[in-house]
């Protein structure tokens, strides 16, 4: 529908094929959310760092950030034991805080918080 001819059709019906004809997005959209189903299962949200933990590690990163080096850090994880695990998407909160207090960050701040993500392949890996 895209080229000469797409002036000419009518706009009704080129909305009802995109409405019901299945498309890439909507399919990697199903994809996702089933990948999210499966993940959820494997790893329950009390595998991950509780929301209070999550709330400690901000507070600390916001009140000594000119202070906070990578070692802190790891430390900071370390003394949380087995609370120590987080989501991608606390991952990506803590670096936002990160972030959000210092324009250049080494990437050791990187590494210390990526490396505490759970996901199935850390979980399941026999490599």
């Amino acid at each position: 529908c895209v080229g000469r001819d797409f002036a000419t059709r009518d706009p009704s019906a080129t909305r009802e094929h995109l409405l019901t004809r299945p498309t890439q997005r909507s399919q990697l959209k199903r994809w996702i959310e089933e990948l999210k189903r499966k993940l959820d299962a494997a790893f329950p949200a009390d595998a991950y760092m509780s929301e209070t933990h999550l709330r400690f590690m901000k507070a600390l990163i916001t009140r000594k950030s000119s202070a906070l080096t990578p070692k802190a850090l790891a430390d900071a994880f370390d003394e949380l034991e087995s609370h120590s695990f987080i989501s991608a998407a606390q991952a990506a909160d803590l670096i936002s805080t990160l972030q959000s207090s210092n324009d250049n960050l080494d990437y050791k701040y990187y590494h210390v918080i990526c490396s505490r993500v759970i996901d199935k392949w850390n979980m399941t890996s026999t490599a």
